[in-house]
């Protein structure tokens, strides 16, 4: 028998929770949904609702924005220091 054929959803939902697998190590919030539905206190719907959709968006948003901050400031500052008078350094 083959194996079931992946749809666009299974690997929407797939990834979503994946990635709710790793937040759940930095949002003390969605940790605490995960651990209610991996104790069976709640449906496994549950982190589907908008509340942790909306927390994993900010998470997610930060993923992705903060590695961008990190990198313009470090160029901001190194162009700061060679630019310092009397900086000899290049």
């Amino acid at each position: 028998m083959p194996p079931p054929k992946k749809d666009a959803t299974s690997d929407l939902v797939g990834g979503y929770i994946k990635s709710v697998a790793v937040a759940q190590f930095d949002d003390p919030y969605i940790r605490t949904q995960c651990v209610k539905v991996f104790h069976m206190a709640e449906p496994p719907t549950r982190l589907l609702m908008p509340d942790v959709a909306a927390r994993m968006m900010i998470w997610w948003l930060r993923q992705k924005l903060l590695p961008l901050q990190h990198r313009l400031t470090e160029q901001m500052h190194g162009k700061q220091i060679a630019a310092a008078p009397g900086n000899d350094a290049k």
